[in-house]
């Protein structure tokens, strides 16, 4: 165990203490997170020379300047996320992708610190008479030397006096520590110890390195005609009586069949879509646009998802090497392109959805996951075409949404809403509530600030039987934020952006 890793525990203790008792994540979560990167480029400079953790650094950096300068639900969580995975690839720097890095993290937060560790190896090889040995020459000494002071105590007065103001003091020193440091920030500081130790200290854990060692991006060729895959031994399993694999000529003829039957039924679908969402769509407020999107984006994951699974058994080992296995392939490629095709009408009912009834979060996570799936069609072509391993699809797959996760850090998506729907309000009714119950602070200011430009015409909630009932307005919410602002205890550790644009907005609001 090197000397500079104790050091460097000992810091992050104090580091952990200082930065986040009592604080909100903000600047302190960035400084403690570039505190743990430059501790690992200390410690291990060559593991920055792996694609892995210089990815993984460059996502934990942006995301944590995210978190400083929007200050979001999702740049917090974000940023967490970003960090567990560096701390994975810290510790693992062969891993390539990204969910087995959570995993690998999560493992090493659990470990014993070496110190502890060593101790007790060492302790574990001294023989027990050695401790009994040492408990006799300690034990009887100390039950003796108690015994005459009781009696020295009892019998002298000023002995007695004396002994009492030292036990005085000594109460009064430990009454005056944990009057400073309460149970709560003991248990904090050990918290600290234990973040500590998963970041400082490295173990031989390479399980899931072990693991991925192996793997590799290019699908290799099965000789061995009696090797079964993992699907085919559990069927074999189930029935044992007469199973037998199909050769390569059936098992095409199989995927075609099952291709060619899940094509025409996209087609068919997609043909409907192309008719009446693309070209036939009015609006009409009676229609459920909620239900017709959400629909259609649940038909979409179960069509992929499936056809997916369909698609990795069928090219899943040697079909993909089958020299007759062209129409197979293009029924496949036909398949990505029809899906691409249902994404684009999802696309389009969430188009008519926002530009009728608005901007919401939720409207924005249809578009992110339907970016997600797209890059997912793409390593399935890729995979096809290419003939790359089930890895290389996990592995892509998994960097993709971690980066997508990184790109949704970069938004201040509250106000992109606010500023839209408020763009459009003479186009559509505006809904304030939508505002005091689901955006940040800074999007509440700004309606305050414009509160004069709505009316009767473009305000969906400005009838005041309905606002009566309403605990949330927003002269309350208003006064909540002010209040909160003014009675703001944090300290530069929880500096953020957004908490300075708001106090700004106020100060206008007021003057």
């Amino acid at each position: 165990m090197k000397r500079i890793n104790v050091f460097a525990f000992l810091i992050f203790v104090v580091a952990f203490d200082q930065f986040f008792w009592d604080q909100n994540l903000a600047l302190n979560f960035a400084l403690f997170s570039l505190l743990s990167i430059i501790h690992h480029f200390i410690d291990s400079p060559v593991s920055f020379s792996k694609p892995s953790v210089q990815m993984a650094t460059v996502g934990n950096v942006i995301a944590t300047f995210m978190l400083v300068y929007h200050n979001s639900i999702v740049s917090s969580f974000v940023a967490i996320i970003s960090w567990i995975v560096l701390i994975g690839f810290f510790h693992e720097e062969d891993l390539r992708t990204v969910y087995r890095a959570v995993w690998s993290s999560i493992l090493h937060f659990f470990k014993i610190p070496p110190f502890l560790k060593n101790r007790e190896d060492k302790l574990s090889k001294e023989k027990s008479t050695e401790w009994m040995r040492w408990m006799k020459i300690v034990v009887l000494p100390t039950f003796i030397v108690i015994v005459f002071f009781l009696m020295f105590r009892g019998a002298n007065l000023v002995f007695k006096d004396v002994t009492d103001q030292i036990g005085h003091d000594i109460k009064w020193a430990f009454e005056r520590i944990f009057d400073i440091a309460s149970w709560e920030r003991l248990l904090f500081v050990f918290l600290g110890a234990l973040i500590a130790n998963w970041v400082v200290f490295q173990s031989q854990w390479k399980i899931f390195s072990k693991m991925e060692y192996k793997k590799t991006d290019e699908l290799l060729r099965v000789r061995d005609k009696n090797q079964y895959g993992f699907i085919s031994i559990y069927f074999k399993e189930i029935f044992p009586m007469k199973f037998k694999m199909l050769r390569l000529k059936d098992e095409n003829k199989s995927g075609v069949l099952a291709m060619g039957m899940i094509c025409m039924l996209l087609l068919i679908i997609n043909s409907i879509d192309i008719f009446y969402v693309w070209f036939g769509l009015n609006y009409n407020p009676k229609m459920n646009f909620a239900k017709d999107v959400h629909q259609g984006v649940y038909m979409l994951i179960f069509s992929i998802v499936l056809s997916i699974l369909v698609m990795l058994y069928y090219f899943r080992r040697n079909l993909n090497f089958y020299s007759k296995n062209k129409l197979l392939k293009n029924l496949a490629y036909t398949w990505i392109a029809l899906n691409v095709v249902l994404i684009i009408s999802v696309i389009i009912r969430n188009v008519h959805y926002i530009n009728h009834l608005g901007l919401t979060h939720k409207r924005i996570g249809i578009f992110i996951f339907l970016a997600i799936v797209v890059l997912g069609l793409a390593s399935l072509y890729w995979k096809i075409s290419q003939r790359k391993s089930f890895f290389y699809m996990s592995k892509f797959n998994s960097w993709s949404i971690y980066f997508m996760l990184i790109f949704m850090t970069c938004f201040n998506w509250d106000m992109i809403i606010f500023n839209y729907n408020f763009a459009q309000k003479d186009k559509l009714k505006f809904d304030r509530f939508y505002v005091l119950d689901y955006l940040s602070d800074e999007a509440i200011i700004n309606l305050k600030l414009k509160e004069k430009e709505l009316n009767k015409n473009n305000d969906l909630n400005i009838i005041q039987d309905y606002q009566e009932y309403r605990y949330n307005t927003l002269e309350s919410q208003f006064e909540r934020i002010t209040l909160k602002l003014a009675n703001d205890k944090n300290t530069w550790q929880s500096w953020n952006y957004r908490k300075y644009k708001v106090k700004k907005l106020i100060h206008q609001v007021k003057s």
